[in-house]
């Protein structure tokens, strides 16, 4: 969860680039929750807009 924020953070900051790189991360790590998964595919559907 703290990782989402900071991506959301990064993002208002103008760097989607990384933001986008963690949530990708967290979203395809297989040791990521399901919840964690689905917050960050959300989020990233968010950022990338």
């Amino acid at each position: 969860m703290l990782l989402i924020n900071k991506a959301l953070v990064l993002s208002n900051q103008g760097r989607k680039k990384d933001a986008v790189e963690i949530l990708g991360n967290l979203a395809l790590d297989p040791n990521s929750t399901y919840a964690t998964e689905q917050m960050a595919k959300s989020m990233m559907e968010f950022v990338t807009q």
